[in-house]
């Protein structure tokens, strides 16, 4: 095969090729042609500022921000990453309209995308250098009391007995002086 009737064969498959497979080709003309044996090379440099992005943390926060607050109890989002960067832009709060793959890339990359954000905070146990050194407490209200008698327990009402309503705070306060505590018996220590 000559080198005309392969180049031309090869403009045929490359004009015929669709976008993203044309590499391949090239890669196999360039081995075929041993084209590297003989140096050449594409003398193209790799961009100096590769990596790096114009898009600012402070950005990525305020549009972090527009998408998580459009968020519904359900976790499901009502204002997609394009919306949210037109919304900053028009605000003034970016400096240009960004694309937004690369607003979700950038999003993951830095922990402010709405699924991360969701995760909880991992458990950090309490460290102490001795024992009793810290105490913790629980200072929600019980729902379970002991009626008068001692033996049976009483529910409180989560209507009745809400406690975030100052009327029905003086109710859990009355309620808990009526009920006595249980008492027991002391042992005998003999």
């Amino acid at each position: 095969m000559s080198n005309e009737t392969y180049y031309s064969d090869l403009k045929m498959q490359l004009e015929n090729t669709p976008h993203g497979q044309r590499a391949a080709l090239i890669a196999n003309a360039a081995d075929f042609l041993s084209l590297k044996k003989l140096g050449y090379c594409t003398n193209r440099k790799r961009r100096c500022d590769k990596g790096n992005s114009g898009v600012t943390l402070k950005e990525l926060q305020w549009i972090a921000a527009l998408v998580r607050s459009s968020e519904r109890k359900n976790d499901k989002s009502l204002l997609p990453i394009k919306v949210a960067i037109e919304i900053a832009f028009e605000n003034g709060q970016i400096k240009a309209l960004y694309h937004e793959g690369t607003i979700a890339r950038l999003l993951r990359e830095n922990g402010l995308s709405p699924k991360q954000m969701k995760q909880p905070k991992p458990h950090v146990n309490l460290k102490t250098e001795h024992p009793n050194q810290l105490w913790q407490l629980d200072p929600s209200i019980c729902v379970l009391y002991y009626l008068k008698d001692g033996k049976n327990m009483a529910v409180m009402d989560k209507d009745k007995f809400y406690q975030n309503k100052m009327e029905n705070l003086y109710k859990i306060a009355n309620f808990l002086q009526i009920l006595p505590r249980p008492r027991r018996k002391p042992r005998n220590l003999v």
